[in-house]
Order: C-alpha cells, then structure tokens, then sequence
C-alpha cells in the first residue's frame, strides 16, 4: 500500500503515535512489516467509521448514535444559539467567528462528504451536541481544530448541509443538557466507557462492538 501515501506517523508536541521504522530505530531482528491504522482512536463515543459502516448496512442515524451513546435523542433544541469560535484550525485559518449553532455545524469538517446520509446525519448529531456541551450552550468559546472539532470559514459540501437541515434541532442529551458526544475516526471495532479509557465516568458513554462475532476478552 506504499502507493497510497499514507501518513506513517501522526505526531505532535503534545504526543501521538510514530513509526519506529521511519524514526530509524532498530527492532533489533530482520524481516520487519509495519501496519498503520487511520486515526489516533480513544475508543470513547462514535466509531466514525463505524458508523459509516453501520449506516452502509442499513441503520438509520438514530441507530446509529444509539449503539454508541446512553443519551436521549431530543428534537426542538434551541437554535438561536450562538457559538463563539476563536483560534486557528490545522489549514492556517483563524478565527473570532460568532455563528448560530446550525450554521456553525455547517462549516464542520469531520467526516468526508461523500458517505452514506444517515452517517453524515448521526455526525450531525453528535457535532451539534458537543458544542452545545463544550461551549456551555455558547457561554463558553470553542475552537476550531481537532483539540474541539474541526471547521473552516468555507461551507461544506452540499451533502452535509443537506443532513444538518435534515437534523436541525436534534441534540443527545443527558439529563435535559446537551452531552460531550465525543467520536473518533476509529475504534477497532470495540467502543468503550469513558471510565474505562479515562477514569471519569460519563453516564451517556458504553461499551460496545461493532463485530457481529466476539473477538473474546477485551483485556
């Protein structure tokens, strides 16, 4: 898979995952292979590309975001809303930006545009929940990068702001509040509690698969 040129490593000063190979460290005995994954998984919340597969295979968005969170899914959230975004995302843009919640949600850029609908929908959802949460329901500034989720100052393709109209409104909540619906490119297959990953237990997180077997014992 040389020809695809892949990233072989994904690292910051903050850390993350390298290639011992491309780094030049010995693993001290020949005949090396190295497999690379997509993305740097925490495992908490949504499979993106779970449920890009899921969805493929016929679940709706609700289903989908049912298999990864222990929220309720409300309708009729307010949309007046406004959400403060401050900072400067992975493409060199910088941003003071105020948008209402839903045009904010339109200028995300988390999934490519070109996947089923009702997994466009389900990272609708769960983008427009967790800047309500992270923002404090927009008392609080977001930023714009992958430490929060990623936006640019230009919309997203037609496809995506197709299935944010189609989810105006619809948050996952907890409690009455919007949740931290955290995701992630991928998870192995295996999603699992906040407590388990991090230690602070967040009661709309789970356990789960998304293998129709059993690989056996997590641990």
């Amino acid at each position: 898979q040389g020809s695809l040129g892949l990233p072989t490593q994904a690292y910051t000063t903050s850390g993350g995952c390298s290639s011992d190979l491309t780094n030049g460290k010995d693993p001290g005995f020949g005949g090396v292979i190295a497999f690379f994954t997509f993305g740097v998984p925490h495992r908490v919340g949504m499979s993106q590309y779970g449920a890009k597969g899921r969805a493929e295979a016929g679940q709706g968005y609700q289903d989908i975001l049912k298999a990864y969170f222990n929220a309720d899914i409300t309708s009729g959230y307010d949309q007046g809303i406004n959400i403060h975004v401050t900072g400067t995302n992975e493409y060199g843009q910088s941003f003071d930006n105020n948008w209402n919640i839903e045009e904010y949600v339109k200028h995300i850029y988390e999934v490519p545009s070109a996947w089923h609908p009702e997994a466009l929908k389900a990272q609708a959802v769960a983008a427009r929940s967790y800047a309500l949460a992270q923002s404090n329901n927009g008392s609080k500034e977001i930023c714009p990068s992958q430490s929060c989720q990623v936006v640019k100052q230009e919309l997203n393709a037609q496809s995506w702001i197709d299935a944010v109209n189609a989810t105006a409104g619809i948050v996952l909540t907890s409690g009455g509040s919007p949740i931290q619906a955290w995701f992630s490119s991928t998870a192995g297959g295996y999603t699992l509690s906040s407590s388990a990953v991090w230690g602070n237990d967040r009661p709309w997180t789970k356990t789960g698969a998304d293998t129709n077997g059993s690989a056996g014992s997590f641990a």
